[in-house]
């Protein structure tokens, strides 16, 4: 929200009168009227406010000790206003939500003021998220602990992110995950991304910079990429160990688009040149503790061939949004901004012989957005398709589909009801691809163990969320109850099964660290309701962030996805 101040005090004082303006979530009449910006300051917060009662005071200021706040300096890079500029209320609103979009800063807004020389004054108010990363899996079944992640998200407030993750595996070795993200690589907002894995067997590397696009005030956003991964693809199958293959990818893009058009109706036109190599092993294997060992299975013999591919792609893009800010949508009861409106981005791509082995196919991607409704009322659909059509055989394969739509009612200030569902499939995969009710993100939760899988799933997911307020202004408490439904269809995946619809009902434990963090930590209790062996109670412990994007593809669908699709020029957060 834009807040405006007649007049400002000094020191200590005024500051504390910035964060308490700030705080007060009141709307303000655009303040804005062609006015000259004469002068830019940034006061960043740490997470926790100081005051109450000793004890919350005493736990306030030992979080704030270990805490690194967010540099001045750095959220500076991010406002799209500089002194002199003319003050519009567009500008400021959209520096208002690229500070939010950030995942180390929970609340930001811009205070105005007029000062003597007939301009304005502006200062930037930001309050930092908790940067603390840290969620796992626990459940009845031995072993006890599944995975694990930590982290910090905001490096000496410095807008560098270092994560590390284990995860328990049943097969020769345990996997272990690390990442690094630079927000602002060389001072501007561009970013840099690092990831690394190492697998059961095998591991994984991925390198990214580019700059996203993050506002419709930009006109360019540009990425280049490259990466590759080695190890086993294992197939889930009932009652016996999961067979694997060995997979090898490796892949690079560069590019860019340009944007033309009004703000809230914006064309892009770009272009990219990637190439990708995946190798599939034609013998299926057992991994065991300590040997692989020959699979007797003849499905997976020979499924998967060796492709090249080398392409130049046109990027074709419409966007015509608004944002709107709501509360307790996907946090307990932080601030969010939500995208109304439409947006599309296609790719079309076509493949060059540049080598023996390239393939010459025509590819095809489409991402579609829309979102309707208030503060109290709001639904979105997003779907991902992707398909390919070889040049020399006239046939269509690698067809891979996935969308959400969603339906969050908040009537009351307390009081969130959420209604979810959740759509993948994929046809004539060229890569080994297999959904799961087990994956993390897009199975039920109370099927950790499941072995059941597809080539199509749907999971409906209902939500009722109650806040139960707070706990000496350090923490907002919530309660959930849900239920999951979902199923799978064989499809053409291997292994794959037709289920009936698979039921799981829990209650979930919600708690935003302070009570504005978009963050949120989450205990969930997992009951299976019609168990017949594939199933277990589960505890599963959560901490993230959901209010930054509407659609996070599970990763099991990621999987068939071509590695060199672009979407980080479009993203907008």
């Amino acid at each position: 929200m834009l807040a405006i101040c007649a007049s400002a005090a000094s020191g200590q004082g005024e500051d504390r009168n910035l964060a308490d303006t700030s705080s007060a979530g009141s709307a303000a009449p655009p303040v804005c009227h062609g006015e000259i910006i004469n002068r830019i300051d940034v006061h960043t917060y740490p997470p926790f406010d100081a005051g109450g009662t000793r004890f919350s005071a005493r736990l306030a200021r030992l979080a704030t000790n270990l805490h690194s706040t967010t540099r001045p300096s750095v959220v500076k890079r991010f406002i799209p206003i500089r002194v002199g500029d003319i003050c519009e209320d567009f500008r400021l609103r959209e520096a208002e939500r690229i500070l939010r979009a950030q995942p180390f800063i929970a609340d930001a807004n811009l205070i105005v003021s007029p000062d003597s020389a007939g301009g304005v004054d502006i200062d930037v108010v930001t309050f930092d998220e908790v940067s603390l990363v840290l969620d796992g899996t626990v459940t009845s079944k031995a072993p006890i602990i599944r995975a694990l992640r930590l982290g910090e998200e905001n490096l000496s407030g410095s807008a560098l992110a270092v994560t590390g993750a284990w995860q328990n595996s049943n097969f020769y070795r345990d996997i272990f995950k690390a990442r690094v993200v630079e927000y602002q690589l060389f001072g501007r907002p561009y970013q840099l991304s690092l990831q690394g894995s190492r697998n059961e067997i095998g591991g994984s590397w991925d390198a990214l910079v580019s700059h996203p696009f993050i506002t419709d005030l930009q006109r360019t956003s540009w990425r280049a990429s490259a990466g590759s991964s080695s190890g086993y693809v294992y197939f889930t199958r009932a009652k016996i160990p999961p067979a694997a293959l060995q997979f090898t990818r490796a892949y690079a893009d560069a590019g860019g688009v340009l944007a033309f058009g009004r703000t809230r109706r914006i064309f892009l036109l770009g272009a990219t040149v990637s190439r990708e190599r995946e190798r599939t092993g034609r013998m299926p294997v057992v991994v065991l503790d300590s040997a692989v060992v020959p699979d007797t299975s003849s499905v997976l013999v020979g499924r998967y061939t060796e492709h090249r591919t080398s392409r130049v792609n046109l990027l074709l893009g419409f966007r015509r949004l608004t944002y709107m800010e709501v509360r307790s949508f996907d946090a307990v009861e932080g601030t969010q901004d939500v995208r109304t409106g439409m947006q599309l981005a296609t790719l079309i791509g076509r493949g060059l012989k540049l080598t023996d082995l390239d393939e010459r196919d025509y590819f095809m991607s489409t991402d579609l957005y829309f979102g309707h409704g208030t503060p109290s009322s709001f639904a979105g659909l997003e779907f991902m398709g992707e398909r390919r059509r070889d040049m020399d055989t006239h046939s269509t394969d690698g067809v891979l589909a996935s969308g959400r739509g969603a339906w969050y009612a908040h009537p009351g200030r307390k009081h969130t009801s959420i209604i979810d569902a959740e759509f993948s499939g994929g046809w004539d995969q060229r890569v080994p691809f297999q959904l799961k009710f087990a994956d993390r993100e897009g199975g039920l939760r109370g099927y950790g163990s499941s072995d059941l899988a597809g080539g199509r799933r749907m999971v409906v997911r209902l939500e009722d969320r109650y806040r139960l307020g707070h706990v000496r202004q350090l923490t907002a408490l919530g309660a959930a109850l849900w239920l999951d439904a979902g199923r799978l269809w064989a499809g053409d995946a291997p292994f794959g099964v037709n289920t009936n619809v698979k039921y799981a009902a829990g209650i979930g434990i919600l708690a935003a660290i302070p009570p504005r963090s978009r963050r949120m930590w989450r205990v969930d209790f997992a009951f299976p309701l019609n168990d017949r062996g594939d199933s277990k109670f589960e505890v599963r412990f959560t901490n993230h962030d959901f209010t930054r994007w509407f659609w996070r593809e599970p990763g099991d669908v990621q999987t068939g996805r071509e590695r060199a699709i672009p979407n980080s020029v479009y993203n907008w957060p």
